[in-house]
This record gives structure tokens, C-alpha cells and sequence, in this order.
């Protein structure tokens, strides 16, 4: 039930809008009847309401300065106002107040139903965000005050439809990003039941995405709750359970990746005809994250030239969201294409700093190194050499044995001491390479060299 505060200073209109009206049925409770404005705006200073029923010329305060003064203290308060036939510039005030709509005298019964179900029906609609672009800034916001935090335990991101900023405060102990209306923020698994059954109070709608276990995750999240709040009621939560349209982006991201870093380009057919499968409203988020995710591992930024297509995620069709999502792996493509030179040589100086730095790890190889950068085992294979001017496992033996010969020529250390040391699980491997790389066992170079 949405809350309605009903003020005119007639008692007999006062009375009948009170009794009269059905408002349970069209999904209201009056929670309070007041016969001037300034009594009314004081109710409205100490309880939430959702809206206010007002008459126009009241004594004392008009009710369109109550209108004014109960949108400073809850932007999100929706008004209907109720005016005589003669009172055109109030109305006209009234639209410029953001007013819902009014309703003239003589009322009518009809006509205060048909407003009001039209009224309930926007309560319970969240907005869309103002653009695709809109939904990046928020992701951003979230990615920079969660980065470190997000990874200490698995979370999900929550999404509460409020359009009053001042809502940020009734996330108790986590920190809260709001834009266009959307309170966002991430709450560990462990005290996610606890949070959503506080805010739940709130009389909102709140939906809480797929699980994150890496930053990666953050925009799977991010969509699945921003999808899931169109479909929940107010005062209620919902929670992404669905896998099917995790499944396609998670095989999508790593096709479309593993395309790109071959071939330069991709082609989104297999993903577009598995994203078929899903529900419609399903598919623009399966596209619309593919391509955050897509950005986020080739560390293009927005500002790097990349504007996200029209998506419309609510009401574009099928055919309309895959030319987008063509429309966007183009583009996508064509920014690698100006990057690519640079950000092979910055993944491969990464991976040899990886090298020099854990050489005395036996568990170190290409494969290891790759998830550490979170790119594919084949594409670090084949731009590694460019860089260093061999293959990884010759680098990688090269500073193992470098290491190894200022180890043994310090003649602080046995044999077994300095395989330890240089990443060699035995004394016999650690000889046998280090002969095959010398020329000569350790006990044999250091004969001939005098030592």
C-alpha cells in the first residue's frame, strides 16, 4: 500500500475524499486528513508519505507552497491537486511544481480513480536510468569505492529504487553510491539477509544481484539487480537466482575474448544466438554486460572513445539490441585495433616483473602467470616473445639460473639450499639444468673457475 495524506480546508470535501474513495482497492491507506497546510507539513516533516491529495486555496498557506516546502524534505513526494475552473495560473503553478496531475471541481469519483490508479502505477515503476552512459557512471562510482573492499569476501550489489539522496544513510555500516534516483551499494553474503530485511521496512523496492567473487563480477551484479527492480513491487526485495543468463555472458566474455586477442575482431553470432533463448528483457543485460565486461579486461576506459550504443533495455526489441551489441564489439574492435601494440608490450613487462619477482616459486609457469594478469594462456604465448625477446620458459630458466650462479659463487649456500631457492623441487633437477645451461654441474663451474 502506497501512503496518501489528504488536505483541504472544506470538511464536507475533506470527508467525502476520506470515505468515499475506494483506496485500499486502488492500492492506497489515507494515513492522514488535515484541514490546512501548515498542520500537514508538519505530519509530512516526521512521516514518509508517498502522496499528498491537495486542495489549491487554503488559508493561512496555499497548498501549492505545500507542495513546494514537502519536496525539500522527500523529492520523490508525488502530488495531485485539486483546483476550481477559475484558478488557471495555479494550475498552471502546479504543473511547474511537477504536480502529477489535478483534478477540477466538481470532483469526480471516476475522475479521482482514474488519477490515482495512474499515480500507483508510477509509484510502482522505477525510472530507467537516463542512458546506458548513466548506468557506466554509476558502475564506476561503485568499482572505485569497492575495489579493495569487494574482494575480501563473495557480495552481491543491491539496488534500491529512492529518489531521495538522503535514503544513502539507511545502509547501516556500508558505504552507498546514489544517482538518477538509485541508491546502489555491496553487502557481503554473510550480512546480506540482515541488510535486506532492514531496508525492507523501508516500504522500497530492492533487488540484490548475482554473487561477485572477483571485480569482474561487479557489472553481472550491477545488471541482474537493475533487471530484477523493474519486476519487484514496493516494500518488497528480490533476489537473482536465474543461471542461464549468467552462463551466456560467462561463455560469451571468454569467446569474444579469446576472438579478439587472435584475430584482432569478433563475431557475436554465437552469443547473440544463444542470448535468443533468454527472455527479451533478458538479453539487452546478457549484451549490455558482455560489453562492460569486454572493457573492463582490455582496460578501456569511456573516455577512450567508447560510447555505449542506444540501447533501451525496457521496450528496444530483440533485432534492435543485437544491432547494438554488433555496433559495439565494432567499435570495441577498432579501439584495440589503436591499442593493441601498447597494451601487448604493457601485459608482457608485467609478466616479466611477475617472473623476476616469484622465479623461486616452483609452481610459477605461463599458465599461472596468465591468471594472474586474467588473460588466456595463448595470448600471453604469443606476445611474451615480442617483448623479451624469447619464450616465457626460456626467461623464465634465464633468471632462475642467473640467480642460481650468484648464489653458488657467494659459497654461503649447499646445492640443496640454492634449488630450493631458485624455484627446483630437487638437487637432481636443479644439476641437470644447471649443466645443460652452463655447460657444466655447479661443483664442476666453480673448479673452473677456481673457486
Amino acid at each position: 500500500m502506497f501512503s496518501l495524506v489528504i488536505v483541504d480546508d472544506d470538511e464536507l470535501v475533506r470527508k467525502g475524499l476520506e470515505k468515499i474513495i475506494p483506496w485500499p482497492e486502488l492500492g492506497f491507506e489515507v494515513r492522514g486528513v488535515f484541514a490546512d497546510a501548515p498542520s500537514a507539513l508538519g505530519y509530512l516533516r516526521e512521516h514518509r508519505t508517498d502522496v499528498v491529495l491537495t486542495d489549491v486555496k487554503m488559508p493561512g498557506m496555499t497548498g501549492l507552497e505545500l507542495v513546494e516546502e514537502a519536496k525539500k524534505l522527500n523529492p520523490s513526494l508525488k502530488a495531485v491537486i485539486i483546483s476550481g475552473y477559475s484558478e488557471f495560473e495555479l494550475v498552471k503553478n502546479a504543473l511547474l511544481l511537477k504536480a502529477e496531475d489535478y483534478l477540477l471541481k466538481p470532483l469526480s469519483q471516476s475522475d479521482i480513480e482514474k488519477v490515482f490508479l495512474k499515480v500507483a502505477e508510477s509509484l510502482r515503476e522505477p525510472p530507467a536510468l537516463s542512458s546506458i552512459d548513466a548506468c557506466y557512471e554509476l558502475l564506476r562510482i561503485i568499482s572505485e569505492e569497492y575495489s579493495l573492499w569487494a574482494e575480501r569476501e563473495p557480495a552481491r550489489l543491491c539496488l534500491l529504487y529512492s529518489l531521495d539522496g538522503a535514503e544513502v544513510s539507511m545502509v547501516k555500516g556500508l558505504r552507498a553510491a546514489a544517482k538518477d534516483g538509485f541508491l546502489a551499494f555491496l553487502c557481503p553474503e554473510s550480512a546480506l539477509d540482515e541488510e535486506l530485511e532492514a531496508l525492507k521496512a523501508s516500504g522500497r523496492k530492492i533487488a540484490a544481484g548475482s554473487r561477485i567473487i572477483w571485480m569482474d563480477d561487479l557489472v553481472s551484479s550491477f545488471w541482474s539487480a537493475f533487471n530484477l527492480l523493474s519486476e519487484t513491487p514496493m516494500g518488497a526485495v528480490s533476489r537473482f537466482k536465474d543461471g542461464k543468463a549468467q552462463a551466456v555472458i560467462e561463455e560469451g566474455r571468454s569467446s569474444l575474448i579469446s576472438e579478439f586477442e587472435s584475430v584482432g575482431k569478433a563475431d557475436p553470432g554465437k552469443v547473440i544466438q544463444e542470448a535468443r533463448q533468454l527472455r527479451t528483457e533478458d538479453q539487452g543485460y546478457v549484451y549490455c554486460t558482455i560489453v562492460l565486461k569486454l572493457l573492463h579486461y582490455f582496460t578501456i576506459e569511456d573516455q577512450a572513445g567508447f560510447r555505449f550504443s542506444g540501447y533501451n533495455l525496457s521496450s528496444s526489441s530483440p533485432e534492435e539490441l543485437e544491432a547494438c551489441f554488433r555496433s559495439d564489439l565494432s567499435l570495441l574492435g577498432q579501439l584495440l585495433s589503436e591499442k593493441g601494440d601498447l597494451h601487448s608490450r604493457l601485459l608482457s613487462q608485467q609478466a616479466k616483473r611477475i617472473v623476476d619477482e616469484e622465479y623461486a616459486d616452483p609452481g610459477l609457469s605461463l599458465s599461472s602467470v596468465a591468471l594472474k594478469l586474467g588473460i588466456s594462456y595463448g595470448y600471453l604465448s604469443s606476445i611474451f616473445p615480442e617483448a623479451a625477446g624469447k619464450s616465457f620458459k626460456s626467461y623464465l630458466v634465464d633468471v632462475r639460473m642467473t640467480k642460481a650462479r650468484e648464489l653458488l659463487l657467494t659459497r654461503n649456500y649447499r646445492i640443496y639450499e640454492i634449488a630450493g631457492l631458485t624455484g627446483y623441487t630437487g638437487t637432481k633437477y636443479f644439476t641437470e639444468a644447471f649443466q645443460r645451461y652452463y655447460g657444466a654441474s655447479p661443483l664442476k663451474y666453480l673448479q673452473n673457475l677456481g673457486r
